[in-house]
């Protein structure tokens, strides 16, 4: 007896698991709000060089006589960043009254005609601090547990957010974004995991959903906070204030009976069981020989044999899936991150522009249940979703700046989030159970890839301004076609064995064998946990 059978005797969805899944995924609001406010912290300010010949009373025309937009390579500033030595002074800079920000980064220590290769290290900093955290606190949760590597987290975000509002020099800043990196994704993936190992596999999907849509709401709120609070400083200490609240969950949530069983902690896992089975009002119906049964279960569980990433190179068919599958999660990282970080360089208003971006994600992410269940199934959804968003972002270097350029650009943002939650349920149906977590665990890898080039590829737009969006769109479409090329999971039975996925095996339907509750577990649980990049 596994713990989805157990679930399933006391309730796998009753009222005390409700309130924690909603308890949990609220933390991702504040999360969310923190992993994308380089956008406004990190904001570009218009900038000139100063003519000396003009007097004070023409500055408003400094920008019209001076170096044009093509010729800004010629600046000296651009280069102030590297430690070539420069045979001309620079001259005083002249400041006006910003309209978009009271201070950001590059404002606060006059850094706007250099700060372009600054900004996008320290959105690099955030990412590899993404990165990162796959080494160092996957340590941290085998060993001590979901529950105290979470406030662990919570803690020191806490920390490191209200301690960089008050950083003097840029290299301080880099390291604490790093750092704010490392424990942002590890405290969102702590809630996921938290919030979906107390419901039933049956509902692991829209437990997925739920957060998804909860750091969208985080998104929408960054905007208005950032609307509010133009000083980068300020709003920094806001993102650490609104982190506090997760502490008050403390006392309220447990650890994961998953991880107590793993480490024979079968005392504390009945505790836990106890506690569903009272709040559901199922007490009567928990079996007398619970301990006796994780024990079996456990036992059978450490002797399962399980392979790594080099055995599923090593099988001819899975290796192609394999490949494709992890070019498809760098394609959706990229053009996430990329449309994401791009929303500045639509036209109109930043605010307006982020707040919408944030908002297709609200209907992209309900989308996806009825999508993935119907006729065109997890392959055709990803497929049209890619290419549509791929088009969608070519299709708005063409148009003039204005509404028509932000609506087409919505669209292309729209369809990305859609094929990136898709994606995560896809990718765990394409592995073997065998090779579930090592499949997994190398899409992940290469997502983060396309997370840190993302930034990179927008630095791309000063030299050739169309340029990123026609990477990021041709990158989407090459990615939904070879998306045509993996098989179909819907209907399908999950393969046990890499000997199922070889050339030539057919995968049966899935009333031909009914599918244990573990690999429905599997299947659903990795739903978009690493993606917040």
């Amino acid at each position: 007896m596994d713990f989805d059978d157990i679930l399933e005797i006391v309730g796998d969805f009753g009222p005390y698991q409700i309130t924690l899944l909603t308890l949990v995924c609220l933390t991702a609001t504040p999360q969310a709000m923190n992993s994308l406010s380089g956008v406004f912290i990190l904001g570009d300010l218009n900038h000139w060089c100063s003519v000396q010949e003009w007097s004070d009373d023409v500055t408003s025309c400094y920008d019209l006589l001076s170096i044009s937009k093509d010729d800004y390579l010629e600046c000296i500033h651009r280069y102030r960043a590297s430690s070539i030595p420069s045979s001309i002074e620079d001259g005083d800079i002249v400041y006006s009254e910003c309209d978009k920000y009271d201070a950001v980064y590059p404002n606060d220590w006059s850094q706007g005609y250099y700060a372009g290769n600054y900004t996008r290290l320290l959105l690099l900093a955030m990412k590899d601090g993404f990165t990162t955290r796959a080494n160092t606190w996957h340590l941290l949760l085998v060993t001590i547990g979901r529950y105290y590597t979470f406030f662990i987290s919570c803690g020191l975000h806490i920390v490191f957010t209200f301690l960089t509002a008050f950083t003097r020099n840029y290299w301080m800043l880099t390291l604490l974004r790093f750092l704010t990196g490392t424990v942002n994704i590890s405290m969102y993936i702590m809630a996921f995991i938290l919030g979906t190992e107390l419901v039933g596999p049956s509902k692991r999907v829209f437990a997925g959903i739920l957060i998804c849509l909860t750091y969208a709401v985080g998104y929408l709120l960054l905007a208005v906070a950032a609307f509010f609070i133009r000083d980068w400083r300020y709003l920094q200490i806001f993102l650490a204030c609104i982190l506090l609240p997760c502490l008050l969950l403390i006392p309220v949530l447990p650890e994961s009976a998953r991880w107590l069983i793993s480490k024979k902690k079968f005392k504390g896992a009945i505790k836990i069981v106890d506690k569903i089975a009272k709040k559901n009002k199922t007490s009567d119906k928990v079996p007398p020989n619970l301990e006796d049964e994780m024990t079996k279960e456990q036992e059978a569980s450490s002797n399962a044999k399980m392979v790594s990433a080099i055995d599923i190179f090593r099988t001819p068919g899975l290796r192609l899936h394999a490949l494709n599958m992890m070019f498809n999660w760098t394609i959706n990282n990229l053009v996430y991150v990329g449309l994401t970080f791009n929303t500045a360089d639509l036209g109109g208003n930043d605010y307006v522009s982020f707040f919408l971006s944030g908002l297709v994600e609200i209907p992209a992410y309900l989308l996806c249940i009825p999508l993935i269940g119907s006729f065109l199934g997890r392959k055709w959804s990803t497929s049209m979703l890619e290419i549509i968003g791929g088009v969608a972002c070519i299709c708005t270097i063409l148009i003039p700046t204005g509404v028509w350029k932000t609506t087409v650009a919505m669209i292309g943002k729209f369809c990305i989030s859609a094929s990136f939650a898709i994606i995560y349920i896809y990718a765990a149906e394409i592995f073997p159970t065998v090779a579930r977590s090592a499949g997994i665990g190398l899409c992940s890898t290469s997502g983060r890839i396309g997370s840190i080039l993302g930034p990179l590829i927008l630095a791309l737009g000063e030299v050739i301004e169309f340029l990123p969006l026609l990477i990021f769109g041709l990158s989407a479409i090459v990615g939904g076609l070879l998306v045509i090329f993996l098989p179909e999971t819907k209907g399908a039975k999950l393969p046990e064995t890499l000997a199922d996925c070889s050339p030539g095996v057919k995968r049966g339907k899935e009333e031909d064998m009914k599918l244990t509750r573990s690999q429905q577990t599997n299947s659903h649980l990795m739903l978009n946990l690493e993606r917040r990049r």
